[in-house]
């Protein structure tokens, strides 16, 4: 698609005249460049890195938000992106309405122009700047401006990326793409540990309430385990922290195993199943949405030690057997009302002793 504007000015402007000047001015996209090539998206995406974690397969779900005063941008640019296989868009000419909307449904990315009467760009970037949740919205910046100092202040207040109109449509479909995989990965890494894949610490202290909740409402025990794995700090004293970083991976792999094949069994509950996170340094944790007697947390616990029981030899050194210890600490509710432990106990957790563990 191609539009022009016949009563474009030919003079060359800066600062604010060239904004004001270039506010009323639609996109145009580049001649003859109107068909998605999904196979350019596919070689500039980063896939090595961000495909094994399965939110990225929705890029296409992601919600894309257009700013723009004039409404056959939007409505050139929507098209467009269904071509490209995006399905949710939410979008207005009226830049004033651009950040109450946003903090109603927050979307996946935003393409904004920055020249536009009344609330510009620049002042959008610099409201959602301020604002703690909209700050981690990625924009891409779409404008007519040949100012390189408009350029470079829409990056410096959080921009993601910029396109000049007229723009390629395959480029902004690229930019897009990756724009919302970077996303994707940067969520991915706030939540999951970086040397084991595993969920972190701070998703496990989120989770953790929630299993608590659950557990309340439904009247069912569960529990809260701690694997540590034994002298990993002498390990990595003696050995080196490399070695001890492959024993970790080891030791998680064997763990997650473990901890899968109870999914939908008696540990699970109506809506969780048990899960793994690597809460610590030499430490593991796992949520068990449900156990009711001693002899499945017993039989648990075993099955634990035991997968986390590893061998390792290193060339020219004595094979070692690395352990691993348990302790729990006991959740229970009731329907006739939550059994509340005692604030002593629960502030002297259970020592750790290989092959031992706390009352659950």
């Amino acid at each position: 698609m191609e539009y022009t504007d016949t009563n474009r000015p030919t003079e060359r402007m800066s600062g604010d005249s060239e904004l004001d000047a270039l506010a009323t001015q639609p996109t145009i996209f580049a001649r003859e460049r109107t068909s998605y090539q999904s196979r350019h998206c596919e070689a500039l995406s980063p896939q090595e890195m961000l495909w094994r974690h399965s939110s990225v397969a929705g890029l296409s779900d992601a919600l894309i938000m257009m700013v723009d005063d004039e409404v056959l941008n939007i409505e050139m640019t929507e098209a467009f992106l269904v071509e490209a296989g995006y399905k949710h868009f939410v979008s207005t000419d009226a830049p004033e309405l651009s950040v109450p909307m946003m903090r109603k449904e927050l979307p996946g990315v935003l393409l904004l122009d920055l020249s536009m009467p009344k609330v510009s760009g620049l002042d959008i970037l610099a409201t959602m700047r301020d604002d703690p949740v909209l700050r981690h919205v990625p924009v891409i910046v779409l404008t007519s401006s040949i100012d390189p100092h408009v350029k470079l202040k829409a990056l410096e207040m959080g921009a993601m990326d910029f396109l000049s109109k007229p723009v390629d449509p395959t480029e902004l479909g690229l930019r897009i793409r990756n724009t919302l995989a970077a996303s994707a990965y940067r969520d991915y890494l706030s939540q999951h540990d970086g040397l084991t894949g595993l969920p972190n610490k701070q998703r496990y202290h989120r989770e953790v309430a929630v299993a608590l909740a659950a557990a309340k409402v439904e009247g069912y025990h569960g529990a809260l385990l701690h694997v540590g794995v034994d002298a990993l700090g002498r390990i990595n004293d003696a050995l080196g922290r490399s070695i001890g970083d492959q024993l970790l991976q080891r030791i998680s792999k064997r763990l997650a195993s473990c901890v899968q094949t109870e999914w939908g069994g008696e540990l699970s509950s109506e809506h969780h199943d048990p899960t793994l996170y690597r809460f610590d340094g030499d430490e593991f944790a796992i949520i068990v949405p449900r156990m009711d007697g001693v002899h499945s947390a017993a039989a648990f616990i075993n099955k634990l030690l035991e997968d986390a029981t590893v061998r390792f030899r290193r060339r020219g050194s004595p094979e070692l057997f690395v352990t691993s210890s348990v302790r729990g600490v006991g959740v229970s509710h009731r329907r006739h009302g939550p059994r509340h432990p005692d604030p002593q106990r629960r502030a002297r957790p259970a020592p750790r002793q290989a092959g031992g563990a706390a009352p659950v």
